[in-house]
């Protein structure tokens, strides 16, 4: 019903666009403009194709392909997004109303606890109220449609946290001991490792807040900007952008450069945008807002580099915070816990991230589960035991997924290959290694470094002076049975026997010595490997 009722209400809006040509003949409207109406009026019907597909699901099916429902959503968005593109010479209110029913496609992913929720607050979206607004406010040229909506909300600032404290304080001294020009910070790392909690507490230290002033934080989520002009208006949004000329860039760094004062900006998320095809356009604006010196840049986002070539950052690599800190996450979340052997056995098994180990704590108050008991489960079910909900906070399998299914990962075949390689290899190995014995037979040699590029990228792989490596949860999730390739598997065995096979030097052979050391750099590795199959 929800979704028929989004479809009627992008039908009538095809009506107020077409309404703005009403009484001009044919010959008056522009070429590329009856192009552009006649692209939008095809989106428009692939749209409403795909969401009469869910609109006709029963509740069985809706809930049994949530998954699909939300990527045919998600494709409805991007498709919508990019054909605004084309309409920069129509009112900024209806380009509002488009975001509202992404906002509306977003809320269209049928979570059985909230749904009722959020279709609730859809439901005060009226077709009248629209048409009022377009009908009622135009730009007048005066920089202003007599509406300022005022900055986004921050997200408060965690209540449980541990093991970062000198990464904050070095953040915050960084940010508010700039005098001339605004610090560049990047925070990189894999999801769940905690960057975004990091940036939550940084924006309420009370340093940052005394230095920027509490209005001139701004939290920009970036994880819905799948598209420039998303990017674009979530900028807007969260900034609280009153002036209207139709171009919402140039209305950003309008409001931008006419603050006197020092801003902060948090660009959560930023590989979503960062990760489109049309990355050029992501950094143009990037550097854009780089080149205002009052204005802080902190960004997060999943890879191991930070964007833009010609923006010189402080960044720091997340990693996984240490014992101690582990520990004190659980216990505060389940203090039972603390007298549990088990503990830090369960720890080290998900590598001590944090997104794992409060997911795992959380299970265990829950239910009344101690370590023990969860590891167990961890062992035998994997990532797919830390699921509490359908967001990146509350499932471990949607937040590792984000990044397997992101778009560099879509652009590099090899490199979904080499992650599952990489996966079977518990301490992992050298790129020398890699191309001569473990993905040898399992994609070409010529794109193994491509491959490799792209999962460092997405933060999939880590690199420690030599080695490339899979964090232990991501490995429990790319080794899930239900995803994982048997083929591989096959060939990655058979590199193993060809290198035994080709590693069997004995005592006083002249080449025993440098056999015994190959062996023994990959002792680990030959053993996961061998071992584990049947």
């Amino acid at each position: 019903k929800k979704a028929k009722d989004l479809k009627n209400r992008i039908a009538n809006l095809t009506l107020i666009l077409v309404n703005e040509l009403k009484g001009k003949k044919a010959e008056e409207i522009e070429e590329r403009l009856q192009r552009d109406i006649k692209q939008l009026e095809l989106d428009l019907k692939y749209i409403q194709s795909k969401l009469d597909k869910i609109a006709k699901q029963n509740t069985f099916h809706l809930i049994v392909f949530q998954l699909l429902n939300e990527n045919r959503v998600q494709g409805c968005v991007e498709r919508l997004g990019n054909s605004l593109e084309s309409f920069h010479h129509l009112s900024r209110q209806i380009i509002t109303f488009f975001k509202q029913q992404q906002v509306t496609l977003d809320d269209i992913q049928l979570s059985t606890k909230n749904m009722e929720k959020k279709l609730e607050n859809v439901e005060r979206t009226t077709m009248q109220s629209v048409q009022a607004i377009l009908g009622e406010k135009r730009y007048q040229g005066d920089g202003s449609n007599g509406f300022s909506p005022g900055r986004g909300i921050i997200p408060v600032a965690p209540h449980i946290f541990f093991g970062r404290d000198t990464i904050v304080n070095d953040f915050v001294h960084a940010l508010v001991s700039q005098k001339t020009t605004m610090a560049r910070i990047c925070l990189l790392g894999p999801g769940g490792m905690g960057k975004t909690s990091i940036a939550r507490t940084v924006l309420h230290h009370p340093s940052v807040v005394e230095h920027f002033g509490k209005e001139n934080r701004v939290w920009v989520p970036c994880i819905k900007a799948t598209s420039v002009s998303l990017l674009k208006d979530t900028l807007y949004d969260s900034l609280g952008v009153s002036l209207n000329t139709g171009d919402p860039l140039r209305d950003i760094l309008h409001d931008l450069e006419s603050s006197k004062s020092p801003i902060i900006l948090l660009l959560d998320n930023f590989e979503t945008p960062w990760n489109l095809h049309s990355r050029p356009e992501v950094q143009d604006i990037l550097s854009q807002l780089a080149k205002l010196k009052h204005v802080a840049l902190f960004v997060t986002m999943r890879s191991s580099q930070p964007p833009g070539d010609s923006i010189h950052w402080e960044s720091v690599h997340l990693k996984a915070v240490d014992e101690e800190a582990s520990i004190s996450i659980y216990t505060q979340i389940d203090p039972d816990a603390s007298l549990s052997p088990e503990l830090t056995s369960l720890l080290d098994e998900v590598g001590h991230m944090p997104l794992a180990i409060t997911l795992m704590a959380k299970l265990g108050k829950n239910l009344g589960s101690t370590p023990t008991e969860l590891l167990e489960q961890y062992k035998n079910g994997g990532t797919a035991v830390m699921s509490l909900g359908g967001s990146t906070e509350q499932n471990m399998d949607i937040c590792i997924g984000l990044s397997v299914e992101s778009q560099p990962m879509k652009d590099s075949p090899s490199a979904a290959k080499l992650l599952a390689v990489l996966a079977l290899l518990p301490v992992g190995t050298t790129l020398k290694a890699l191309s001569q014995w473990w993905a040898r037979n399992v994609v070409p040699n010529g794109t193994i470094m491509s491959g490799l590029g792209t999962l460092l990228d997405t933060s999939l792989v880590e690199k420690r002076a030599d080695t490339f490596f899979v964090l232990p949860v991501i490995r429990r999730y790319v080794l899930n049975p239900e995803r994982f390739s048997e083929d591989i598997r096959k060939k990655t065995v058979q590199g193993a026997c060809t290198f035994l096979k080709e590693h069997n030097a004995s005592p006083g052979e002249s080449t025993y010595l440098a056999h015994k050391t190959a062996r023994s750099l990959e002792e680990t590795n030959l053993q996961g490997i061998l071992l584990e199959t049947t």
